[in-house]
């Protein structure tokens, strides 16, 4: 089978297969008739070329749209389904079975699987007799194998491959196949003829014996009715009185006497459709009836004959719709109302008609087979003295040399000749040769002593040139390896969002990345082999240019910031990093270089610069105004202080006065009271208030000292520091009967005093805080963070609930401001401190449980 997946269409292709497509179809819809309900369908003739010549998908294609039309012959699609499949078994058994042709896998197609197929669709799914079945089956196999004939020799005799596909190799046939292919049509055709003939000989004896049978039953229905009821004259009108008087079962008897158990039907009508009798029982009972009525009625060649088809629902082939047919002969008589009708089944004729139909074509069959096995037999008779010849004549010379010629026979004398000129012709080459054979032993001898001359030179050749493939080899490897290996470098720096570059010696660009190209608005072609001059102004160019040559003469690395006008039109701060690069023998080859675009870090850091500077101001103006404001109440809060006391002292005086004065008891009384009660009371209030402010206004001004204190950094002995501040709480720790332990602390770097007030104001805050339901236990401990040290002191004091944790460290906020006395500055202190030693503060709490603060600080330096 050929290859179809390489074919190259054009439109020459196109073209034949819109044409062959066309013819498929056409001999469908112009299918000649061959006899009475078939119909012979050339569709599957150019389903074959295209299948041959474009393989089976559109050859299926072509098969479905010719099959398509068999609607409009049979009245039913289910030749879809054989003529689809007849291609698609052809293209498979030509694969598997390559040097069968066309006709052979056609044939076997039919009796594997058409045949098969038609009988199982005919029997189970439209119900047509068994004999209507066996004819259908039987047609399409002698129509299948004769297109499949035809085109064979259209394929190998026209030359069809060759004209739509002249690139296409074509494969030639054998005179075997020819001379089987011409005696198979010599057979079929006149086969072909006589079985059309002769078949439509047989339907129109049977019809015309159907017609006559027809005109005599109604010729006899007329006479017998007009003497044996009518009494020899018929009336000239007829109504219901002649009606009433007319003898019906009489009449009846009569129409069944004539029909004497033939398949027929015998009506006496009157007055266009009134019934009087009939055979048929329902007719009878009817009082109109219309026999062209009930079906598609058309008028035949005969006079007052009509021909009735039954509606196609279900779908049926026609042949067998042909079957289900009726005759219908009207006989008018004449000078009367009344007249005959005569209905003829078509059923038991087309059933005599099939089964010759059937019988002739079993016999073209056989016939066909006979015919077959003569057709191959003459063939290789003829073709076998010719092929032998022509295997004799192949390599003639050397078979003259060893005389291993075998010479056929043939009883055919144009063969037979053919074959004494192919031995005269030996004959005379034999001696030709033998002479030409003696030169050759001399030639052979002196051409193998040059041989073994040039054999050496040959071999030192071949050497030379295999040590030369090789060293080209690993060359062009080597070349792959390096191209590979630029193109990776290239993605590789295209990859890199910053921009890089490198130069020859002479300051000529040699490449780039896409990052440099899209930064400053260039592309490779404009750059590669260009200096900075086509890049830069001149004051820039000339600064870079100074800059290569300064790297060139030290080598090395080299870095320095810039500013570049980008693509965008905006300045770019940049930082220039540049390095030397060198040739495998140590020669300075160029240099590469990369932009670090730092542009939006300068902004940002002159940001922050001036934010600090604001800050910083904005910090020593709150100092001011805090340390002024404590400075400045204090002044009030002393006179409020004084006069209270002076109050006090006052009330004192008052109260011995009042003892030497004779007053009322009961203003005495409410003097009394107010001397000694309610006085003292608010005096001890404003006192108390007075003392408050001045606590507050005293840890304010230690708060405001923080940002002015001197720091000095250094290395801390941090178990030395934690042991110096228990030794200062040591009364606190004793009077409440706590138990603080230490870890071993790691060192740390920071001002001693600060950090001193930062663990003081810790274990200070878990002294106060302590539960009153079990002892006091403080434990500190150190941990080394990534660069840094981080401490914890925890506690199993009262804990701090989670909505409180955020606001410990709130100036001034404490967690029992009554019952427990401080200023709550030392959290916020802590944090202010840290703040300036790079460190930080935060806390771990469980109400009920205790505390853990966390401090970080930086790590001793070695």
């Amino acid at each position: 089978m050929t290859d179809f997946t390489g074919n190259k269409w054009r439109a020459r292709q196109a073209l034949a297969l819109l044409l062959l497509m066309g013819a498929a179809l056409l001999g469908n819809i112009l299918a000649p008739q061959l006899f009475t309900g078939f119909n012979y369908l050339f569709a599957s003739v150019a389903v074959l070329l295209i299948l041959r010549l474009f393989g089976p998908v559109w050859a299926v294609v072509a098969a479905v749209i010719a099959a398509l039309w068999c609607k409009q012959l049979f009245g039913h699609f289910y030749p879809v389904v054989w003529l689809g499949l007849e291609p698609l078994f052809v293209a498979y058994w030509q694969k598997r079975r390559p040097k069968d042709t066309l006709i052979m896998a056609d044939t076997a197609y039919w009796l594997i699987v058409g045949m098969p197929l038609i009988f199982i669709l005919f029997q189970t799914v439209m119900k047509v007799p068994l004999l209507g079945t066996t004819t259908a089956a039987l047609m399409y196999m002698v129509i299948g194998v004769t297109n499949a004939l035809i085109a064979t020799l259209l394929i190998n005799q026209f030359s069809l491959e060759r004209l739509v596909w002249p690139e296409r190799q074509q494969e030639s046939a054998t005179i075997v196949q020819f001379l089987f292919q011409v005696l198979m049509l010599t057979i079929v055709l006149p086969a072909m003829l006589v079985l059309v003939v002769t078949g439509r000989e047989r339907g129109a004896t049977v019809k015309q014996k159907m017609l006559d049978t027809l005109e005599i039953k109604s010729r006899q229905v007329g006479y017998e009715i007009r003497q044996k009821i009518f009494d020899g004259t018929y009336p000239e009108k007829f109504d219901g009185l002649d009606r009433q008087k007319l003898d019906l079962g009489m009449v009846t008897k009569v129409l069944q006497g004539i029909q004497a158990n033939q398949q027929i039907q015998l009506h006496l009508m009157a007055n266009k459709g009134e019934v009087l009798s009939s055979t048929n029982p329902e007719v009878a009972r009817l009082y109109n009836y219309d026999p062209l009525s009930l079906g598609k009625a058309s008028q035949t060649a005969q006079e007052h004959v009509f021909y009735r088809m039954p509606p196609n629902n279900p779908p049926v082939p026609l042949w067998q719709r042909a079957g289900k047919s009726t005759y219908i002969r009207v006989y008018p008589i004449p000078k009367t109302p009344v007249y005959a009708i005569t209905e003829m089944p078509f059923a038991h004729y087309q059933a005599r008609i099939l089964r010759g139909h059937r019988n002739a074509l079993v016999a073209m069959l056989v016939y066909l087979a006979t015919g077959t096995v003569l057709a191959t037999l003459v063939a290789r008779r003829i073709a076998a003295p010719l092929e032998q010849l022509s295997k004799t004549t192949t390599d003639l010379p050397g078979k003259l040399v060893s005389e291993d010629l075998v010479w056929p026979s043939s009883a055919i004398y144009e063969i037979s000749t053919l074959v004494e000129n192919a031995q005269g012709m030996a004959h005379t080459l034999s001696g030709q040769f033998r002479e030409i054979a003696q030169i050759n032993t001399e030639l052979e001898g002196r051409v193998e002593e040059r041989t073994r001359e040039l054999s050496a030179t040959n071999q030192a050749l071949r050497q030379e040139i295999d040590d030369r493939i090789a060293a080209e080899r690993q060359r062009d490897h080597l070349m792959d390896e390096l191209t590979v290996q630029l193109r990776f470098l290239q993605t590789l720096m295209d990859a890199i969002p910053n921009p890089i570059y490198f130069k020859d010696t002479q300051g000529r660009y040699q490449g780039f990345n896409q990052a440099f190209g899209q930064s400053l608005g260039v592309t490779r072609e404009q750059m590669i082999g260009k200096t900075a001059d086509a890049l830069y102004a001149p004051g820039i160019a000339a600064f870079h240019r100074d800059k290569d040559q300064l790297l060139f003469s030290e080598g090395g690395v080299q870095q320095y910031e810039a500013d570049l006008l980008y693509a965008d039109r905006n300045i770019h701060t940049v930082i220039v990093n540049k390095a030397t690069y060198y040739t495998l023998s140590g020669e300075l080859s160029g240099l590469i270089g990369a932009f670090i675009d730092i542009t939006e870090r300068k902004q940002a850091e002159l940001e922050r610069d001036r934010l600090m500077q604001e800050l910083e101001a904005k910090n020593k103006e709150l100092e001011s105004i805090i340390y002024v404001s404590s400075h400045d109440l204090r002044s009030p809060l002393v006179n409020i202080q004084g006069f209270s006391r002076k109050l006090a002292k006052s009330c004192n005086a008052l109260n011995k006065t009042l003892a030497e004065i004779d007053l009322p008891q009961e203003s005495r009384d409410e003097l009394l009271k107010l001397l000694t009660e309610s006085m003292p009371r608010s005096i001890e209030f404003i006192t108390g208030s007075v003392e408050k402010m001045d606590s507050l206004l005293s840890g304010l001004l230690r708060l405001s000292r923080l940002g002015r204190a001197a720091i000095t950094i250094e290395n801390l002995d941090m178990n030395l520091l934690i042991s110096k501040i228990i030794n200062s709480l040591a009364y606190q720790v004793e009077s409440t009967g706590a138990r603080v332990t230490v870890g071993q602390l790691l060192p740390c770097r920071g001002d001693a005093v600060q950090i001193s007030q930062v663990f003081t104001n810790l274990l200070d805050n878990a002294i106060k805080y302590r539960s009153t339901d079990r002892p006091l236990e403080v434990h500190v401990s150190s941990v080394v963070c990534d660069d840094a040290v981080q401490y914890c002191v925890e506690d199993n004091g009262i804990g701090i609930h989670p909505d409180y944790q955020n606001q410990v460290w709130e100036i001034f906020h404490r967690i029992n401001p009554r019952d427990i006395p401080g200023e709550g500055l030392g959290l916020t202190v802590s944090r202010r401190i840290l703040d300036r030693l790079n460190g930080t503060i935060w806390l771990e709490s469980e109400e009920g449980t205790g505390s853990r603060f966390f401090v970080t600080l930086p790590a001793q330096r070695i």
